[in-house]
């Protein structure tokens, strides 16, 4: 789920080397070094013994002066002098300019110092509470702020149906409770994603969020506990994990997810629209279940509605034109950085091998693409930092997380849902075509392409296939919760699209979106237009 084109076409890419350029380790990681030794005895002209808990390390000083050198070396056993800024600076520097094959001048003390620091006798002294204050102050701002946001929707939005808002805030509450109280689990012996008939669309994505959130995002699983029992009144006390360990930014998206989708769930228009048709024939075999998702997918795109982002490109306004492919590119920008994530639950398990296989290398086949998206990105007039810093908006992190879900929950399920990142056989995505189409000049330039070409040359689009094709044997459970959630992950991404067409299909907002991108009142407008 990429290039949003139809609904249908999206693709999918992976980690951003942008993101996270490589950083050698340097004195520059340490916040408040120090010299860990506890004596410093010049034992000649030209040699210094440092005694430390471990024993005694000799240096050979000559020509430097051990007198001098001991006296500088003694200063540093304490983290607040001053010389240690200009050294962590000049030790990362140098770090970085060996990493690019560069030999930096020598540089006596930093040299020193880093053999020292590969000899365990450098140490940290801060114990990084300040950073520790300052994650649950960001993270009770956010909720301050999720929690306003959703009680502003509750006045200014007529017609929500406050009493089925709040019905599922307590019932998700319930479950995170059992969640944080040990009830989480993982794997196919987990209790499997089942969608309930009748459920409401948005009550269903939230519900599986939850259960994919305690798996690999327990602060956001904390902090929505937190938003729904102030939402409902509702005294619980959810502890933040322990330490520094899981990113705020991660929650502060999560919980702009979870406090959009609960709005959209009390709307009407909140039920699901594409469902597997009545009476389809259960799959047995892995191949079977793929051809079965794709006959259905045309009946799918046909119940949820018309092609929004189409109908804007074919208006030629080039204003909106460029403000639909920035926000094309930078939502697959952002799944694309995200998705080789969602292959590793499946893969850690003792699969068939050649299902095995082929997912690795699936897996590796999809990860670096999503520097073409940032390219794109760039050319069209987007500052690169801010793209990489930002976020996508709320239904393309969803998507991400349930398909991390499935991949661990309900792995006969995850090759189907691939489809609806790769597009259906002979397809590929033609939302690059469109955009060059529309006057957007970079969607026709080779970089920009690139992974649209990647993924021809890759016949991504049979990428489903090739694995349903290692699964002989299907229990009839299994496909037809595979069907079914095939059915919601195509409706996940058509709504995903017309969110981009409503936020993005207006020049003037900002082209980076926040984690609360709109009022809660656009929200219900869109709905009613059916859009999201």
């Amino acid at each position: 789920m990429t290039a949003p084109a139809a609904p249908f076409s999206s693709e999918s890419v992976p980690v951003s080397p942008a993101s996270v350029p490589f950083s050698p380790w340097s004195l520059g990681a340490y916040r408040r070094p120090r010299l860990a030794v506890l004596r410093i005895d010049p034992r000649s002209p030209d040699t210094l013994a440092l005694v430390h808990d471990g024993g005694v390390t000799e240096l050979d000083v000559t020509g430097i002066g051990a007198a001098d050198l001991a006296a500088r070396l003694d200063r540093l056993r304490d983290a607040a002098a001053g010389d240690w800024a200009a050294i962590r600076s000049t030790s990362a520097a140098r770090a970085q300019r060996r990493a690019a094959g560069a030999d930096p001048d020598p540089d006596g003390l930093v040299d020193l110092l880093d053999g020292l620091d590969r000899l365990g006798l450098i140490t940290e002294t801060d114990d990084g509470h300040d950073v520790l204050v300052a994650d649950h102050a960001r993270l009770d701002a956010a909720l301050d702020r999720a929690a306003g946001w959703i009680a502003a929707g509750r006045r200014e939005i007529g017609g929500l149906d406050h009493t089925a808002m709040l019905d599922l805030a307590r019932s998700l509450l319930d479950r995170i409770r059992d969640l944080i109280a040990g009830g989480g689990q993982a794997g196919p012996f987990a209790p499997p994603p089942e969608l309930p008939q009748g459920a409401g669309f948005h009550a269903t994505i939230l519900r599986l969020l939850v259960e994919a959130w305690a798996v690999t995002a327990p602060l956001s699983l904390v902090a929505t506990g937190r938003l729904l029992a102030r939402l409902t009144g509702t005294e619980a006390r959810f502890s933040a994990p322990p330490g520094c360990l899981y990113d705020i930014t991660e929650a502060e998206r999560h919980l702009g997810v979870a406090a959009t989708t609960l709005i959209l769930a009390g709307l009407p228009g909140a039920e699901r629209r594409a469902l597997p048709p009545p009476g389809i024939p259960i799959p047995e075999t892995g191949i079977g279940l793929i051809l079965t998702a794709e006959a259905m997918t045309p009946g799918l795109l046909s119940a949820i509605g018309d092609d929004r982002i189409g109908a804007l490109l074919a208006g030629r306004d080039a204003g909106i034109a460029t403000a639909i492919a920035r926000g094309i590119y930078l939502a697959q920008y952002h799944v694309s950085a995200r998705i080789t994530d969602i292959f590793l639950p499946a893969m850690r398990m003792a699969l068939r091998p050649g299902l095995r296989g082929r997912m690795r290398r699936y897996h590796v086949e999809e990860s670096g693409h999503e520097a073409h998206e940032l390219e794109a990105c760039r050319r069209l007039g987007l500052d690169a930092d801010a793209v990489i810093d930002g976020l996508p908006l709320p239904p393309f992190t969803a998507y991400v997380d349930l398909l991390g879900l499935i991949a661990d929950r309900a792995p006969a399920a995850f090759p189907a849902v691939l489809i609806v990142t790769e597009g259906l056989p002979g397809r590929p995505n033609p939302m690059n075509g469109r955009l060059a189409a529309a006057g957007i000049t970079a969607a026709g330039d080779a970089e920009v392409r690139a992974h649209e070409q990647i993924n021809i040359g890759l016949d991504h689009t049979t990428m489903p296939r090739r694995l349903g094709a290692e699964i002989p044997h299907l229990g009839r459970d299994d496909a037809r919760r595979a069907l079914d959630l095939y059915a919601l992950m195509v409706e996940l991404n058509a709504r995903a699209l017309g969110w981009l067409a409503a936020f993005h299909g207006d020049p003037a907002r900002r082209p980076v979106p926040d984690w609360l991108p709109v009022p809660a009142r656009d929200l219900a407008d869109w709905a009613r237009d059916g859009l999201i």
